[in-house]
Order: structure tokens, then sequence, then C-alpha cells
């Protein structure tokens, strides 16, 4: 919903309980990392991947979701011409994790 809300094209997969979602866009590693990078600004651990625990009250959810709302009103005017990579404070995050080995 926050998605649509927002004019934003997502994908959700994963598990129920641990839910994952990819914004299918050119700069989805980039704007992986600001959500990431906004979140641990207001000092909550998250990024694509929802790891839902019962301890999870409504307050926590909304705390969550209105946050999120935020992110992708910013993702949105990033596709309309703002540059993401003038949001981020650090370097983009990695595709995937490769061996070590």
């Amino acid at each position: 919903k926050i998605a649509k809300k927002n004019q934003l094209k997502i994908k959700i997969f994963g598990l129920d309980a641990i839910p994952k979602f990819t914004l299918p866009y050119k700069n989805w590693l980039a704007y992986k990392t600001f959500i990431t990078q906004i979140f641990l600004k207001k000092k909550i651990l998250a990024s694509n991947t929802i790891y839902l625990s019962t301890v999870h009250d409504e307050e926590i959810l909304n705390s969550y979701l209105t946050e999120l709302d935020k992110i992708f009103q910013m993702i949105n005017k990033c596709e309309d011409g703002l540059d993401i990579f003038s949001l981020l404070d650090n370097n983009i995050c990695a595709s995937e994790f490769k061996r070590l080995n």
C-alpha cells in the first residue's frame, strides 16, 4: 500500500515471517542503501528484509511504516529526477554476499 501510495513499483517475496521487497528500478542498490541509511539515523536496524517478531507491537510497526512511507516519498522524487547519489552518506551496498573461499 505504501509503495502504491508513492507510485512505486514493488516486488514482495520471501517467507511470511521474513518478507523481502525490491523496487525494480535501475538505481535499486542505491535505494536499498538509502533505506538502510535513513532507518539507521532513526535508530532502526532495517533494510529491504523485514524480520518480524512477536515483540513487535503496533507502535513499533507503525513507526516502521511511517518512516518507510517517508523514504518511499524520497525515492519517488528520485525517480522524478532528484539525484539519489546526492542523498547517500556512504558507498552503495554490495549486490550480494560472495564466498570468501
